[in-house]
């Protein structure tokens, strides 16, 4: 009986793959609707990594106060718990392992946000409220002081002409004329890369857009895309020219509104889902979705050329991915055509 063999093999397998995780910052939710109370700083790494020595720092990066160093957290005698996320958060945030405060301990605006090592954080706690770049040359006495191990900035509009980040710092944003809400690391990457195509959603109560995972891997960094295929097709003649179909982003929360258009008088339609393919034909014309894989996903009802069908897409992390094809079968008591199709990818916008 190799049962024991085999569970011990796997524990080492699992601690091997968890000891190759870096010790880095991982998610940062900065700004949300109403007071801002549910703020957090999210590292990764190896469960029972020590964070002995290490501390997680806020420079301003805003107009004149650049440079100051706004906070310094020191997490000696804490560690990376099992499931290898420690939270840093307002006290209102559920999943935090460190008690930031109520509200308000991350400015909105450009910031940078640093991970670092040091041998005396005394030294570095000594620093908060100062000018940490007096000199103005984007290198702050954090340098001189620690080992930075991980580093990030978020900018608003300002950023760079007025606004500042330091120490070669990367940064996101901005979102609009405001900083990013939060950002976030694409854990599905292999090099865990930032996102810099979607933020955290602003709304903390929905939480449908780029979902906010304190405690939790991250969100995928997806957005939703959609692109036409073919025209529409004559069935029996193969001739091109007649009902268009067209829709929205398929946001995931959000209705996915598909409508054709160009119908004509006393028109009916059906609307299929499917997956996406391009090798089927039906009564000489070409179908984009495979056959064998159909959903009736309704029937349009026509006013004047054009009929709506609204596809509620569920907030469930499930759906984001989702890759999909869309046709419409559309008819007169003289012909039946194919819609042109539209193929998707269910995400965030």
């Amino acid at each position: 009986m190799k049962y024991p063999t085999l569970i011990v093999t796997l524990a080492l397998l699992s601690s091997a793959g968890f000891a190759q995780i870096p010790l880095q910052i991982n998610e940062i939710y900065a700004s949300h609707a109403s007071t801002d109370d549910q703020e957090m700083i999210e590292l990764r790494g190896a469960p029972t990594t020590s964070l002995d020595g290490h501390m997680v720092l806020v420079v301003e990066g805003d107009g004149n106060p650049a440079g100051v160093l706004d906070r310094a957290w020191d997490l000696t005698g804490y560690s990376i718990p099992a499931r290898g996320y420690f939270v840093l958060g307002d006290t209102g945030v559920t999943q935090k392992d460190y008690d930031l405060g109520a509200s308000n301990r991350i400015e909105n605006g450009t910031n940078t946000i640093y991970l670092i090592s040091t041998s005396d954080t005394s030294k570095i706690t000594a620093l908060v409220g100062k000018d940490v770049d007096s000199d103005k040359d984007l290198v702050t006495d954090i340098v001189g002081l620690a080992t930075i191990v991980d580093i990030i900035g978020m900018a608003d509009k300002g950023f760079p002409a007025t606004d500042k980040v330091y120490d070669s710092a990367a940064a996101i944003g901005p979102d609009g004329s405001y900083g990013p809400a939060g950002i976030f690391r694409d854990e599905s990457t292999a090099t865990n890369a930032w996102c810099t195509t979607l933020f955290l959603d602003f709304d903390h109560i929905a939480n449908a857009n780029a979902i906010r995972t304190p405690g939790a891997t991250n969100t995928t960094c997806t957005a939703a895309s959609l692109t036409t295929s073919g025209s529409s097709c004559l069935t029996g003649a193969g001739t091109t020219g007649g009902p268009d179909l067209n829709a929205n982003l398929p946001v995931m929360g959000k209705s996915f509104d598909i409508a054709v258009s160009n119908a004509g008088s006393g028109a009916v339609g059906l609307l299929y889902l499917g997956v996406p393919d391009k090798t089927a034909t039906f009564l000489g014309c070409r179908l984009y979705l495979n056959p064998a894989v159909l959903l009736l996903a309704g029937t349009f009802t026509f006013s004047s050329g054009t009929g709506k069908i609204a596809v509620p897409v569920p907030v469930s992390t499930t759906f984001v991915g989702l890759s999909f094809s869309a046709q419409a079968a559309v008819g007169t008591a003289a012909s039946l055509h194919l819609t042109n199709a539209i193929s998707g990818v269910v995400g965030y916008n």
